[in-house]
């Protein structure tokens, strides 16, 4: 057990029975605003872009996997 009271059994960690795991430290300041208006940290247009290429690459992949499956199926028929 390390000062932490947390033992390391290969990539399993443990705490022992009845130890106390719990840190709590008090803040050093709070402070409200009123009226004030908190932002969103998440640029929607970036977002938006990334999903939109997203959906288009997924688009594309099953477009490819169907021509696969469409020249396979023409070999087959040519074969048969």
């Amino acid at each position: 057990m390390n000062s932490q009271n947390i033992g390391s059994y290969g990539s399993f960690y443990a705490v022992g029975v009845g130890q106390n795991t719990t840190n709590t430290t008090a803040a050093d300041s709070t402070n409200v605003s009123q009226g004030a208006l908190e932002s969103s940290n998440v640029d929607l247009t970036r977002e938006m872009t990334g999903q939109i290429v997203a959906q288009r690459g997924a688009e594309a992949n099953v477009k490819s996997i169907q021509t696969e499956d469409s020249m396979f199926q023409t070999l087959l028929d040519i074969k048969a």
